[in-house]
């Protein structure tokens, strides 16, 4: 199926996951950044900073989901959510890595 056989309802439905996996992620992001600020841990703070990245691209990802779900953008903001959405996902996984490699 090609991205222009997709119905409106289909790309809507599709951005409302990526809006709702944002702000989840997000949220994750910043638990587990006051989770290393509580535990005091020095060692930890490449991840800190690589999670504090990550929630950066996820509230981008939002807004820009948001925005595109509100129809005050264009699909390209629905491409742009996507790409930085998935681009936070990499950077999760980077400072998971690194959390397993540290720990």
């Amino acid at each position: 199926m090609n991205h222009r056989d997709k119905t409106e309802e289909e790309i809507s439905r599709i951005v409302g996951h990526v809006y709702d996996g944002s702000i989840a992620l997000l949220s994750a992001c910043i638990l587990i950044i006051t989770l290393f600020e509580v535990a005091d841990k020095r060692q930890a703070y490449f991840i800190d900073e690589v999670l504090c990245v990550s929630s950066l691209f996820f509230t981008i990802s939002m807004m820009l989901s948001y925005f595109y779900l509100r129809g005050v953008c264009g699909i390209r903001y629905r491409i742009i959510a996507n790409v930085i959405f998935v681009i936070g996902l990499v950077s999760i996984l980077v400072a998971g890595i690194f959390l397993i490699m540290e720990y």
